[in-house]
């Protein structure tokens, strides 16, 4: 082999492995993490749906439903801020309620009961600070984000007089909370607790052809996720 030749392909090398040598200290990493939690509302729903005629639905607050989070989180170990992506799935919550008259309207009967049942579904984006240096046995962290909470109300017919049905509704929600991440065994864990806050909702408007005001609408919502997490995947 010719000595001339031996710096092109020493070049040719270089090329070939510079992508991987390049991965293999490339800083950033990617965190996978599954959570199990428990959701929890702080307050009355308030006016939510229309359930026919002179009707809406006014619910109190929900019960606590287990619910399924999934995190994707992206950090450079040199620094204590990272961010990430959280998806958030709660179970059916039972919630008591009545069916109640738009404002304004004589209700052809005495308030009917109502026992409904609420999901949601959420997802938002965050910036994490974490307050110790990775090598700690315990980091704790504080977050704060904003993205979308959607409530799905469904809900049984009041006997005759008002309709059995489902709606949803969406809304622009606030992330805030605090946790501990620990390692055990090599695995590393997160406990969290945070609350996904929103606004008031649209006023509920009546059926057509029913004269009457708008009925009151959703309340500002304070609602409190608690969850444990593991971190599945790395990258």
């Amino acid at each position: 082999m010719k000595t001339r030749n031996l710096p092109n392909i020493a070049l040719a090398g270089a090329l070939l492995l510079a992508p991987g040598a390049a991965r293999a200290q490339s800083p950033v990493r990617i965190d996978v993490v599954p959570r199990a939690a428990v959701y929890a509302p702080r307050n009355e729903l308030g006016g939510v749906a229309q359930a026919g005629g002179p009707w809406y639905l006014r619910l109190g607050r929900a019960d606590a439903s287990p619910a399924f989070e999934l995190e994707a989180s992206i950090r450079l170990p040199a620094l204590p801020f990272s961010l990430r992506l959280v998806g958030l799935a709660s179970l059916p919550a039972d919630v008591s309620g009545i069916f109640d008259c738009y404002p304004g309207l004589a209700c052809p009967a005495i308030l009917l009961e109502s026992a409904a049942e609420v999901r949601v579904l959420g997802a938002v984006a965050d910036l994490v600070w974490t307050l110790l240096p990775a090598m700690a046995p315990v980091r704790p962290f504080l977050l704060l984000g904003a993205g979308v909470k959607r409530y799905r109300y469904s809900w049984p017919a009041g006997e005759v007089l008002a309709e059995g049905g489902d709606h949803a509704a969406s809304s622009f929600t606030t992330h805030a909370g605090a946790g501990i991440e620990f390692g055990v065994l090599g695995q590393s864990f997160r406990v969290e607790a945070a609350d996904w806050w929103s606004g008031r909702g649209r006023e509920i408007g009546a059926d057509p052809g029913v004269a009457g005001f708008g009925a009151p609408r959703r309340r500002p919502q304070h609602d409190i996720a608690v969850s444990v997490g593991w971190r599945m995947l790395r990258f």
